[in-house]
């Protein structure tokens, strides 16, 4: 486009005609286009303007622009002007330093605030005197803007800044600096915080800071301010306090000491906190419950459990409370059954566990009894639940229902029995090796004890595999297979070649992968001869395989196999990967040659492949960013991000100006933001 062809396309109709108009002031670098770049700059289209300031920031300084942006930024009239001006004056960093500055003293005190919000956007720590200046303008909206501007510069000097407010006299000033010192997460030593907690208008402010801090100093000013009238108090007193322990965990003993003065008003507003509430607050409130042995804790935990998972501050607070909070959970909340009641179950479980020895003998047979209820009752979740949970806790007598549970389940459910019986074999392995030896297990079953059968019956095992082999459910033929590559040896690898013939493709297929799984390179001749197997997907199987058998005796039919062009994607594919994996030589020159496949899949892997020989490979994958199809070049510019060379950037910002997918361009944008982040 012409100048002119792109002041008449900045005044379409058309959002997109006018972005094409932004893309293309990047051809015609001259002062006029100082002025269309403004205009786009206030443009009605989000993504007009957001291409605006890309192109900005490229084009400066071409274009200098940076006086209109200070007129931009202290207009009133236009808001999406003003944030794009700020965004653009982000971009450009160090070069509006000086415009800025003068600006500072020719704006109307009103406009002050913009230019000391765009300052701290463009600057670093060089910019926090020019704000430490202003903070002592005694203009209360200049002082308010500068610290604004502070919290935005952060960093050390932004930090020491804000905190040598916190000694004025001026009680909103010193709140606001807390405010900014929040937003950076700073960590305000208790000596600077303690003379504030006496306002209590700071004090609300404080409460934050005083949970980073950690100092148990500041513990009796956090349980204080549970009691005060205001519920947003209370609740961000609890979210300090759980940020306190976080930081402190060993503060949970006088934590827990000062509790006693919180009265029963606090406590029931503390029960009445929920997922309402920040979850840093509603998990403090549970923990604080908890620690004041609250059995509206509880009820609060499961709440907060079933939704997030167990915190590790809660998980010490139910532990300090110790093994009432297990009777409890299994007193009030297991029965009747109910999704909070496997919830109750596993948590009472997983306290029992770490309290180990501190648990009672009666109420650890409770707690066995709830979960062998469980677990070979009829509901398939509470089942799940128990399986995951029994194991610390299982004796000799529950190996053959444990066994048989396995052998009667899904595919989870068995997992989960395999496991508990793995942890009981560890303690009791004469009767899980009875258990096993009077069940016959097929499907999910086997699967989940072939290992704990190899390990416990050593070569025996190799029979019940060999007669599962025989079964008609391919399933149990495949979880046979598995055995038999976890028990190894010259006969396991027989059987297992034998079923690459197997008439279920399901079968075959495993016992290529498990040929790839055998020690000594066992695996590798009978994967050899199935090269040239009928079924694609087979090929493709035995070509992975290979790859994982490790053995240089691979490469060259795999090269072979590359060579010949007669096979399709999911073959080679397999094939380069396997060639990557073994560090084939020659294989960059493998790889180079596969990205001129017509097969979208091929070209992915072969790029994959070569985005870890760095820097040899960089040419191949910056080439790959002009590719017909979407999904290579979407690959391509994840791998040239990931590269860091120093051209990188400019070939991705290059590539963005003509790429009209919108999920590359999404990728484009992203992969460069990470890469400016970077710099």
């Amino acid at each position: 486009m012409t100048p002119e062809q792109i002041e008449g396309a900045l005044q379409c109709d058309d959002p997109e005609a006018r972005r094409a108009a932004v893309v293309a002031m990047s051809e015609h670098p001259n002062v006029a286009n100082g002025f269309l770049l403004m205009r786009a700059l206030g443009d009605t289209n989000w993504r007009v303007r957001e291409e605006t300031v890309r192109v900005g920031a490229e084009l400066y300084p071409g274009i200098d622009v940076v006086s209109d942006l200070v007129i931009a930024i202290c207009q009133g009239e236009n808001v999406g002007l003003r944030n794009s001006a700020l965004a653009l004056i982000a971009a450009l960093g160090r070069a509006t330093h000086e415009a800025l500055r003068r600006a500072l003293r020719e704006v109307d005190p009103n406009a002050r605030k913009f230019v000391l919000e765009a300052l701290a956007a463009a600057g670093e720590d060089d910019v926090v005197p020019i704000l430490v200046e202003h903070l002592e303008s005694g203009d209360p909206n200049t002082v308010a803007a500068a610290l604004d501007a502070l919290a935005v510069v952060g960093g050390p000097a932004g930090e020491r800044a804000l905190r040598g407010v916190l000694t004025w006299k001026d009680a909103f000033q010193r709140m606001a600096a807390m405010d900014a010192l929040n937003r950076i997460g700073a960590v305000v030593p208790w000596n600077e915080l303690e003379p504030l907690l006496n306002d209590r208008l700071v004090f609300r402010v404080a409460l934050s800071a005083l949970g980073r801090t950690g100092d148990e100093r500041a513990i009796g000013s956090l349980v204080s301010a549970l009691s005060d009238r205001s519920a947003r108090v209370l609740a961000d007193a609890a979210a300090a306090i759980e940020h306190f322990v976080e930081a402190n965990p060993d503060a949970l003993v006088p934590l827990e000491d000062k509790l006693a003065s919180v009265g029963t008003d606090a406590r029931g507003r503390l029960a009445a906190v929920n997922d309402r509430h920040s979850l840093q607050s509603w998990q403090g409130a549970v923990l604080l419950l908890c620690l004041l042995r609250d059995p509206r804790g509880l009820d609060s935990a499961l709440g907060l459990v079933a939704g997030e998972g167990i915190c590790p501050t809660l998980q010490r607070a139910l532990l300090r409370w110790g093994e009432d909070a297990v009777d409890r959970l299994l007193e009030e909340y297991v029965q009747p059954a109910s999704p909070r009641a496997m919830v109750a179950l596993e948590l009472a479980a997983t306290l029992a566990e770490e309290l180990g020895s501190e648990i009672k003998p009666a109420l650890l047979s409770r707690l066995q009894a709830e979960l062998r209820k469980g677990l070979f009752g009829t509901d398939p979740e509470l089942q799940l639940v128990a399986a995951r949970a029994i194991g610390p806790f299982a004796e000799p007598a529950d190996s053959l229902p444990l066994v048989q549970a396995a052998g009667s389940a899904d595919y989870e459910l068995a997992e989960a029995c395999g496991s508990a019986l793995v942890e009981l074999a560890e303690r009791e392995a004469d009767a899980v090796r009875e258990a096993l030896s009077q069940c016959e297990l097929s499907g999910a079953g086997l699967e989940a004890v072939a290992g704990l059968l190899v390990e416990l019956e050593g070569d025996k095992a190799l029979r019940r595999f060999q007669a599962a082999l025989l079964l008609d459910d391919p399933a149990t033929r495949c979880a046979a297979l598995s055995g038999l590559a976890k028990l190894g040896g010259e006969r396991a690898a027989e059987l297992i070649a034998l079923a690459l013939t197997d008439e279920s493709l399901e079968v075959q297929l495993a016992a290529a992968e498990s040929l790839g799984k055998l020690p000594d390179e066992l695996g590798v001749a009978p994967l050899l001869l199935c090269l040239d197997a009928d079924s694609t997907p087979l090929r493709a199987a035995v070509a992975k395989a290979l790859g994982d058998c490790g053995s240089p005796r691979a490469v060259e039919p795999l090269r072979t196999l590359m060579e010949s062009g007669t096979d399709g994607s999911a073959v080679h594919v397999s094939a380069l990967s396997s060639l990557h994996k073994l560090a084939a030589p020659g294989l960059q020159g493998l790889l180079v040659k596969a990205l001129e496949a017509s097969d979208a899949e091929v070209v992915k892997q072969a790029l994959t492949a070569l985005g870890e020989c760095q820097p040899q490979s960089f040419e191949h994958l910056a080439r790959a960013l002009t590719d017909a199809r979407w999904d290579v070049r979407q690959l391509a510019v994840r791998l040239v991000a990931a590269a860091k060379h120093t051209e990188a950037p400019a070939l991705l910002e290059a590539r963005l100006e003509s790429e009209e997918d919108d999920l590359v361009r999404a990728e484009l944008i992203e992969a460069l933001a990470q890469l400016r982040g970077v710099a």
